[in-house]
């Protein structure tokens, strides 16, 4: 039996990675469409390798509306080693890109969602460490981006990626109730910096419950398309919009 896990949805495409054949599916929940294809004999050889196996995995999908064309990306890393690689499909030459890796923590994790920002997929690679692993689909490039140490995250705060106002890299950190909103600034052609953009005070927006100590409030998802996040309280699902700052509930159900 195939055994087959998400790794997110994007312009109306869901990925699926089925772990015993190998294979990315492209999946159409509209029309029904399904197209496999198995990842390059080199990602294959390392996936199975006892000492280069992959502890975490993930990918992304990018669709064309007009052309039905679409991209995938999908990244694997191994702990012992401390490395990512990633490779491009795309649909239009059938074909797999270049196998590109980088040096990445050996506490790794890949459990997000991705993000796009213009061109590139980015994934949270640790909330301790702080880290965004980031594929540029233009370029085929693989890097890193560091978190500033100014940057307060603790094993308490609840991280996520998000797309700022202007369309660049965020994150949102949510740590006692509170939201900090950080995006990247160019402060220069080859200078970016990290700024603070917006802070939010829930318990301004909503009366939490007191056993919000022991349940902590938890970002649960963003939608980059809408620029919205997702909240799970001890009193609901709750939609913030982050541009008019509109709080919805969505639910007063907090069983996820």
């Amino acid at each position: 039996m195939s055994v087959c896990s998400s790794s997110g949805c994007r312009h109306g495409l869901a990925l699926l990675f089925n772990r015993s054949k190998l294979e990315a599916v492209v999946w159409d929940p509209i029309t029904g469409l399904r197209l496999s294809t198995a990842l390059p004999p080199e990602m294959k050889r390392n996936y199975r390798h006892r000492h280069l196996k992959f502890d975490m995995y993930n990918g992304a999908v990018m669709g064309n509306c007009c052309s039905g064309a679409f991209k995938v990306v999908m990244v694997f890393t191994n702990a012992l080693y401390g490395l990512a690689w990633a490779c491009l499909y795309d649909s239009e030459s059938g074909k797999w890109g270049n196998i590109i890796s980088t040096a990445v923590p050996s506490s790794t994790s890949l459990a997000q969602p991705s993000i796009l920002v213009g061109n590139a997929v980015c994934w949270l690679l640790h909330i301790e460490w702080g880290g965004v692993l980031r594929f540029d689909t233009d370029k085929q490039s693989l890097d890193v981006v560091k978190i500033p140490e100014d940057i307060h995250v603790t094993n308490d705060s609840r991280v996520d990626l998000l797309r700022t106002v202007d369309g660049g890299l965020g994150i949102a950190i949510l740590s006692k109730q509170i939201i900090q909103l950080w995006g990247q600034t160019a402060v220069s052609d080859h200078v970016v910096t990290w700024v603070l953009q917006k802070t939010i005070e829930l318990d301004k927006f909503i009366s939490l419950s007191p056993s919000v100590e022991t349940q902590p409030t938890t970002i649960v998802g963003f939608d980059e398309d809408n620029n919205v996040i997702f909240l799970w309280t001890t009193i609901g699902i709750f939609m913030i919009q982050l541009e008019s700052m509109k709080f919805t509930a969505l639910s007063k159900d907090n069983c996820i």
